[in-house]
């Protein structure tokens, strides 16, 4: 958009483990949304991204038939990010 402003999509795949030695796979999710980065100043930065959940998986019987995997991950994301760089 500018030099400073950029505003885009973003997709975001998640995976969800348990055990020991995280061995055994509980389901997955991909999110999509938009994403809003602002460069506040040379060294600052300020993200706002929004995702949800479009695609899911619960490997758990009782939950196989969802179109969502709503048991290991949210329906809905928000993330603010401020940074600074040194």
């Amino acid at each position: 958009m500018t030099e400073t402003l950029f505003l885009g999509p973003e997709i975001r795949a998640m995976r969800a483990y348990d055990g020991a030695f995280l061995n055994r796979f509980l389901g997955h999710a991909v999110f999509l949304g938009p994403v809003l980065h602002y460069q506040v100043s040379e060294k600052g930065f300020l993200t706002v991204a929004y995702a949800a959940q479009v695609i899911g998986h619960d490997r758990d019987p009782a939950f196989t038939d969802r179109a969502l995997n709503l048991t290991q991950f949210a329906r809905h994301n928000l993330r603010v990010r401020f940074g600074i760089e040194f």
